[in-house]
Parts: C-alpha cells; structure tokens; sequence
C-alpha cells in the first residue's frame, strides 16, 4: 500500500509547481500506481508549464527564489512546512479532487488504523496550506459520509488531529461546529472501542445497568415512537428476531418521555422477550456516548462488551450476528422491507 501512497504524496505538492517538477510523475503505465495506472491518468496532473506558471507565477513577479515560488521548504526545515495560499484554477481543483477520491477507494477494505496513518501521511507531506486544507476537507467529508461501518472514526481522527488544533480549516465556521458535534458525540462509541456503561430505568422504576456482565452478545436499539425511520425499522427488527431468535438480548431503549407511548410500544412492537428502558430526564448522557442525535440507532454488543456493529441496519445486523457465529443465527437475510429470505 505505501507504494500507492507516495505517489499520492507526490501528486499533491507538486501538481502546483512548473512542468518540470511535474513530469517527474508523468511516469509510465509500468510504473505508475493503481491510482495513476496509465499515462493518460498520470498526465492528468502532469500538466504543461503553462498551467503550472498560471498558479505559481514568475518568481521575478513575485521577488522571490524558484524554490519559494514552488513551495519547496529549506532543508533545514520540517517536511511539514506550509507556504501561504496561492490562486489555484478550479481544473486543477477538480484533478486533486479526482485522485483523492481514487486514493480513498483503494484504501476501502484498509483497516481504520491504516487509513488513519496514511490520511495523515498525505497531509504531513503538503507543502501549499490551501492544498492541504482542500485535501483535508476532502478526506474529512469522505470518511465522514462513508457507507463503511468503521469510516467515521477516521473523520473523528482527522477533525482531532488537524482541523481542532488549526493546522487545517474548513470553509465556513458552521462546518467547524457540525464536526466538533460529530465528534464528541461519536468518539465514545466507535467500533472495537468498550460499549460505554449506562445506568437507565426498567419499566417499574428501577435502575437498570447496561451492558449486563451476563456473558450473552447484545443488540441496542435506541429508538422513538414518534420517529418516522423507526417506524420502518422497529416491525423489521422484531420480525426479524421473532422468526430467527437468538442467544443476542435485545435491549430497546426508549429515547421520548411519553410513558404511556412507551407502554404501548413495549406491549406491541418488540420481541415478548426484550428489555426495556429508558431515560426520560436524560441523565445516563446516552444521546453523548452513544452518538443518539437522530433515532434509530442500532449498535451489536459483543459478550466481553466490545462494540462490533454501530448504526447498522436489520441486515447489517444480520451479517454480523452471523460473522460473530451468535447462535441461533443461520438464517438468511432479511430486507428492509421485512421480507426474509432476500438478497440485498
């Protein structure tokens, strides 16, 4: 995989320097990487001098050195170090853009540790402060909105480790606050990470202490009566283990504060065996720990209390209990739509 990476690296801090520094990755299809596989790929960086000189300008223009003018750091300097802004032509934009988002795909089937190292590899490398803002935002937002359970601990890393500290920026402040919402309500219960402990309250009032130390797997629903994707997902869920019951306890937590909506969900919309709770004056901090902004959230706890599934849907559910060899579970798959036995 780092072969893959340097060119990358490559790619971003000299895709804005004259023609010369940019044909040294107009390289072969040979000996390019899976990113840059042929020469029609490589040369969409490895644009002419004109389109480099339009970016840089002259360094007479500007009084300065051709090492200044290209960003390039003193060798005395850290590899890290950033220059100020320069104009950049949107068609030069959208070419990083392009091949940031091939770097990603590639790195997909990754471990959420590699693609933490090497989003910060990438960055470490920038030398253009605007360049590595813009690829900043970009790895942010991807990570952020990937369909990869597991993606959006990387954007909690990225927000961490470069935007908190003002090493990188957003464009407007409101993204600044949306991100720092994210991830203060994500990082505690991010995949692989201990389910966070909650004391909640049973239907007769008394506490009621999650995760149980019973040795079973355990399926976390958080939903609402009034949530319309719950209504949707709570019929599927309860179908689900109603047909296919398993050793997984299943603990529905009810987010609202209508005891009398919640005595009839608990009578009509779950399994006869679930465990019930909630918190109706907010004082277990679910919605923080547990990254509860919207309903349904569902999570798959493992027996030791690692979480293996966040956010999943019945048919995620599914294929984890499965892959975890949760017994009870050899069923196939059950759609969003309630109906077993399909294929998604």
């Amino acid at each position: 995989m780092r072969p893959l990476l340097l060119l990358l690296a490559l790619l971003l801090p000299l895709c804005l320097f004259p023609a010369e520094a940019a044909s040294a990755i107009a390289c072969s299809a040979e000996a390019a990487s899976p990113i840059a596989c042929s020469a029609e790929a490589a040369s969409a960086i490895a644009y002419s001098a004109e389109a480099a000189s339009a970016i840089t300008g002259s360094a007479e223009a500007e009084g300065s050195s051709e090492q200044e003018m290209r960003g390039y750091a003193p060798r005395s300097s850290s590899a890290s170090a950033v220059t100020p802004e320069l104009a950049v032509p949107d068609s030069i934009w959208k070419k990083l853009d392009a091949k940031l988002e091939e770097y990603v795909k590639a790195l997909e089937r990754e471990s959420t540790a590699v693609k933490e190292q090497e989003c910060d590899f990438i960055l470490e490398t920038v030398t253009l402060q605007d360049v590595r803002d813009r690829a900043a935002r970009k790895l942010y937002n991807h990570y952020r909105h990937s369909p990869v359970m597991g993606d959006e601990a990387v954007a909690i890393h990225l927000f961490d480790r470069w935007f908190s500290p003002g090493k990188v920026s957003f464009e407007h402040n409101d993204e600044f606050s949306e991100a720092q919402v994210f991830a203060d309500f994500n990082r505690s219960s991010l995949i692989g990470m201990q389910a966070p402990p909650l004391t909640l309250l049973a239907p007769d009032g008394t506490p009621l202490d999650f995760p149980a130390d019973n040795g079973h797997p355990k399926i976390l629903y958080f939903y609402d009566t009034d949530c319309a994707s719950c209504k949707i997902t709570t019929p599927v869920l309860k179908r689900y283990l109603d047909e296919h019951p398993c050793e997984a306890d299943l603990y529905a937590v009810y987010v609202g504060d209508s005891e009398k909506d919640w005595r009839k969900a608990r009578k009509n919309d779950f399994p006869t065996d679930a465990i019930h709770a909630w918190d109706p004056e907010l004082r277990s901090d679910f919605q923080r720990l547990y990254g509860v902004l919207t309903t349904p959230k569902l999570f798959l706890i493992a027996p030791d209390g690692t979480i293996l599934g966040r956010c999943l849907d019945v048919p995620a559910l599914h294929l984890l209990l499965v892959r975890h060899h949760v017994g009870g579970v050899a069923a196939p798959l059950v759609d969003e739509g309630g109906h077993v036995g399909g294929q998604r």
